[in-house]
């Protein structure tokens, strides 16, 4: 499911975050890697994945791990198939 690949790409970025612990309900601005530079990480990562532009506004939107995927990476997908 490409929602878990998601959250696995997420936990691959996270050094210090238990990543066993994350799932779609996660409020990833509450990580304690979330600060500016991981943002632009994780935009780039996204970009990069997902062939989408990811905007502040995509992260000032949305608090949940799902919210994230739901808002940036699912039109993308529909767009594919």
């Amino acid at each position: 499911m490409e929602k878990n690949r998601f959250v696995q790409l997420v936990a691959d970025m996270l050094y210090r975050t238990d990543r066993e612990s994350l799932n779609l309900e996660t409020l990833y601005k509450s990580l304690e890697e979330w600060n500016y530079l991981f943002e632009v990480s994780l935009a780039m990562m996204l970009e990069e994945e997902y062939q989408v532009e990811v905007t502040p506004e995509d992260f000032d939107c949305t608090r949940t791990l799902g919210e994230l995927f739901h808002r940036v990476c699912e039109p993308s997908l529909a767009d594919k198939n």
